[in-house]
């Protein structure tokens, strides 16, 4: 079979060697009696060479030539600047990951007596430091709705502890994400139409693949200005 006439054949967008070859469940292919691996098979090697080409056009001269759209992809996947994303509900929210002193899971909150502020749910011990620990969603101020998160996704809720410049908080997060990589330039505006993420934000950061929506970054002065005045109030 050639590479045409797999691509003409192939069921259901799967490669042949997944449905039927070496990398299948139940390998039927009669061609794996003369070759025993899907790797030495013809269609297989022409298979890789044409992704290969794809990925790594090159002109007359023999240098790789890249589209406009390649090289923007390339550039906003790099960054000098680096971010650790984490959701809240439906929410993506970001914090340089320089302030992150650490991330761990459950831990014991101790309530802290004649405390009515919501903000502040208690105080927690984590590495033989105390910390405040807030209600995150509602100093943002920003409902927590999971009525669009896939049922498959277990909800499963890490504390993350933050140094916000002259003072650290823990807070409940459902989801931590892998550190994200971004120039500043690509951070645009906040869009008034974007309830969860108008208010103490530096900026958004695009989703490309990496998150369920579109990523807010927080700006730590802020946040923490905006948590004194809600203890003080």
């Amino acid at each position: 079979m050639s590479v045409i006439e797999f691509q003409n054949n192939k069921s259901g967008g799967a490669a042949c060697w997944r449905t039927h070859g070496t990398w299948s469940a139940e390998p039927t292919c009669e061609k794996l009696k003369f070759v025993t691996h899907c790797r030495n098979c013809d269609v297989f090697e022409n298979a890789a060479r044409q992704s290969w080409e794809k990925k790594n056009n090159k002109n007359e001269s023999g240098l790789t030539v890249f589209s406009i759209e390649d090289l923007i992809e390339k550039e906003k996947t790099a960054g000098d600047r680096s971010v650790l994303p984490f959701r809240i509900g439906e929410a993506c929210f970001a914090v340089p990951s320089e302030s992150i002193l650490t991330i761990t899971d459950h831990v014991a909150i101790h309530t802290v007596p004649f405390n009515k502020n919501p903000v502040l749910k208690g105080l927690v011990a984590i590495n033989n430091e105390i910390y405040s620990m807030v209600n995150l969603a509602q100093l943002l101020k920003i409902t927590v709705s999971l009525n669009n998160i896939d049922s498959q996704k277990v909800l499963y809720k890490r504390v993350v502890v933050l140094n916000m410049g002259q003072r650290s908080i823990a807070f409940h997060v459902d989801e931590v994400h892998q550190i994200h990589r971004y120039f500043e330039k690509f951070l645009r505006d906040v869009e008034e139409s974007d309830r969860s993420c108008e208010r103490l934000s530096k900026g958004v950061l695009d989703n490309f693949g990496q998150w369920d929506t579109d990523c807010c970054l927080l700006d730590l002065d802020a946040l923490q200005q905006h948590f004194e005045n809600e203890l003080s109030a």
